[in-house]
């Protein structure tokens, strides 16, 4: 099953609602999110517990951690050794789409 990332402008609302943002602020922190739900609730949570923060940037190292730990590795470790190689190839290159050649 594959699910869509969130809703933008639903993200937003919720950051506004819950920790009285302005929208700019909410936008930033639904930016980081780029919709997937782990990530909306881990920076939400941040940000619950460091309230008295300046910027986002200052829990961003944690939350990038916590991303790391429980999605990165998950998904990482799930790939085969040729979609690591395509993966790592794809990041080096810059290049985002993969064409197979027949050799023969």
């Amino acid at each position: 099953m594959i699910l869509d990332p969130l809703n933008y402008a639903a993200v937003r609302k919720q950051y506004m609602d819950i920790f009285h943002l302005d929208m700019e602020k909410a936008g930033e922190m639904t930016d980081l999110t780029k919709g997937y739900p782990f990530a909306f609730q881990m920076l939400g949570y941040l940000h619950w517990e460091n309230q008295e923060i300046e910027s986002i940037d200052e829990i961003f190292p944690e939350y990038d951690q916590y991303l790391e730990e429980y999605v990165y590795s998950k998904i990482w470790s799930d790939l085969s050794e040729l979609d690591r190689k395509i993966v790592i190839e794809m990041s080096v290159s810059g290049e985002t789409r993969v064409k197979i050649s027949e050799k023969g």
